[in-house]
């Protein structure tokens, strides 16, 4: 272990030595995670059923979800879309449900809707072609991968450095982290995001500016996460007058859009539409956080946390070189607590 952490001292050195080059090391562990991943993510649904399983318990009923079953939508929506079909039509839906259920879905339990802008295509895109077993597999160990390589960068960012075994300690536990981990088993989006949003950061830090822009951009794909972050991210770097980050971000969200438009038409009405709807469509018993819980008193606490944070970071966006921390969390947080989530977040 001390062997390997030395070897990957001086690696890291010759990158942070070589400018505009930090972002290359997160990646080439991400490939390696990836690699070590692919054989290792189809064993952590294999107790799963391929499709979902309805079962009766007492008076009620449970059901037990296939791995990765939050690819299953954008899959069967994004095989569609590149076929000229809308993604938010009821057939296309109907697609989806025979997919997910291998039956027709009943009136009680929960609508698969795509509920996503149409332009992700552009992040699972190249799983459209392949079978959807072999695609959620893919996709598990995209998620597992991205889990890893935060947990080992997060680690060794700290300062001073770690000795060896807490090193370890720290990026087991981070890797491990359930609400992250559980990502991973349902195939939800929020590692992806993350991901890029690290992405995007290494590439602020290495001054590229167009290319962090594209990246964050990309990290829309799930705007319940990403959405006010990045415009506190776009805030600093028009303060900054990095006038490239906003000409990537512009650009590259533009295109992705006006693409997907060519394809199936003007969607984002039936995105909104879509999202509108979420809650019911799901079903109250399977959405874990809902908008309306913030009135109570402990979500006031963090919508107040929140704004103080957002304030505070207000001089660190007009003057300070440094990067406004303080508001990316804010945002983070108000963007969690004022829309509706499946899942553990």
């Amino acid at each position: 272990m001390g062997r390997l952490l030395s070897g990957i001292r001086r690696w890291s050195a010759k990158l942070a030595a070589s400018p505009g080059r930090g972002w290359l090391g997160p990646l080439l562990v991400f490939a390696a995670a990836f690699i070590v991943a692919l054989p290792v993510a189809p064993h952590l649904g294999r107790n799963l059923p391929d499709r979902a399983v309805r079962l009766e318990a007492g008076s009620g009923w449970v059901i037990l979800w296939p791995f990765g079953v939050d690819l299953y939508p954008r899959w069967v929506g994004g095989r569609a879309l590149l076929r000229g079909q809308n993604p938010y039509d009821p057939e296309t839906e109907a697609e989806t449900h025979l997919a997910v259920y291998g039956r027709p879905r009943r009136p009680e339990e929960p609508r698969f809707g795509f509920y996503y802008p149409a332009y992700i295509v552009a992040l699972v895109g190249p799983l459209l072609s392949l079978p959807l077993d072999t695609a959620v597999r893919v996709w598990g160990a995209t998620n597992l991968a991205t889990l890893f390589t935060l947990g080992l960068v997060i680690a060794w960012r700290v300062s001073p450095r770690p000795p060896p075994i807490s090193f370890g300690l720290a990026f087991l536990s981070l890797s491990l982290f359930w609400p992250g981990f559980l990502t991973v088993i349902v195939g939800q989006y929020g590692l992806a995001v993350v991901g890029l949003g690290a992405l995007g950061w290494a590439l602020l830090r290495a001054r590229q500016d167009i290319p962090a822009g594209v990246v964050l951009a990309l990290a829309t794909v799930k705007p319940s996460v990403s959405f006010l972050p990045i415009i506190v991210v776009l805030a600093w770097a028009a303060a900054r007058r990095r006038f490239g980050v906003i000409a990537g971000f512009a650009a590259c969200l533009g295109g992705l859009v006006l693409l997907t438009g060519l394809l199936v038409g003007w969607w984002i009405d039936d995105f909104i539409t879509a999202l509108l709807g979420y809650q019911v469509d799901v079903g109250p018993s399977f959405v874990t956080w809902k908008p309306a819980s913030v009135l109570s008193l402990p979500p006031l606490l963090g919508v107040a946390g929140a704004g103080w944070l957002l304030v505070r970071s207000v001089p660190d966006i007009l003057r300070s070189e440094d990067f406004p921390w303080a508001g990316l969390i804010g945002a983070l947080l108000l963007n969690l607590l004022l829309t509706p989530h499946v899942g553990t977040f």
